[in-house]
């Protein structure tokens, strides 16, 4: 008589699964890092491009690290009334000021404020100093340049970028836990179809015990994201960990393997089991 091993089943899993992680590859080191680099690219351009768009009326609103900025109103043509702002980013020379009418440009060399009519208090050194002014340009290049030259997260770097050599400390171990993340995580691809196939063709078939094989199937497979997830985290706290890290990954693909080689169990074709049940 003949039957179907485990591993002849599992083969179209295997093929699926390595498909699956060349495709999370390019996503992981490529395609994601590129789409969260833009992401954050567009959102520095909107907040400097649609800073008077995003301000609120009657709202303590923060366009810029360190800049609060209060509207009573706004008229149609976008114009400003009754507006407060109360800059700190310069924490030795702290400045509040007061306008009747206001409005935010964009300017080559970055967006500004436009303030008419109001009074500017400047607290320096513990100096307190007013002006009463009838037009009064505040710059926000500051944060412009700042964002240009922003530092990336290390969501948006590629491999190589988080391979820097000249990096110390906290942030070495932060690149190289997300390095380590980067080339693991599509293992899982692969794994968590060889730990469903291994649990389900396990023991006798049994149409009953279906539902609790998928519980079961369920339950092992979310645990086993959970510890990967933990192991990444305890990267970041003890970097020695790596080898733990790299032995987890390669124990849940390795483990679900050795179980569906085995041939503990053959799904017999019918004429088989007949001969059997005649015995």
């Amino acid at each position: 008589a003949s039957g179907i091993s485990r591993l002849q089943l599992a083969t179209p899993v295997i093929i699926a699964g390595v498909m699956v992680t060349a495709i999370t590859y390019l996503f992981t080191l490529y395609l994601l890092p590129t789409a969260n680099r833009q992401f954050e690219d567009m959102k520095g351009f909107m907040r400097d491009n649609y800073a008077s768009v995003l301000l609120q009326e009657e709202v303590f609103n923060h366009p810029v690290d360190g800049l609060t900025v209060f509207i009573q109103e706004r008229n149609d043509s976008g114009k400003l009334h009754g507006v407060l702002v109360h800059d700190s980013r310069n924490p030795r020379s702290i400045i509040t000021m007061m306008a009747e009418d206001a409005t935010l440009v964009q300017t080559p060399a970055g967006p500004r404020f436009n303030l008419e009519h109001g009074i500017r208090q400047e607290k320096r050194d513990g100096q307190l100093s007013w002006l009463n002014f009838e037009s009064y340009s505040m710059d926000l290049s500051y944060y412009t340049k700042q964002n240009l030259s922003r530092k990336q997260g290390t969501d948006e770097l590629y491999v190589s970028q988080l391979m820097h050599p000249t990096l110390k400390g906290d942030n070495a171990v932060r690149y190289a836990s997300e390095l380590h993340r980067r080339l693991v995580w599509p293992w899982t691809s692969l794994s968590l179809s060889l730990i469903a196939v291994a649990f389900l063709t396990t023991g006798q078939f049994n149409r009953r015990g279906v539902a609790k094989r998928l519980v079961g199937v369920s339950v092992l497979t979310l645990s086993s994201i959970l510890g990967f997830m933990g192991l990444q985290n305890m990267l970041i706290k003890y970097p020695d960990s790596v080898l733990l890290f790299y032995l987890y990954a390669v124990g849940m693909i390795l483990v679900p393997l050795i179980i569906i080689s085995k041939d503990w169990n053959i799904i017999k074709s019918q004429s088989h089991l007949k001969a059997i049940l005649q015995h």
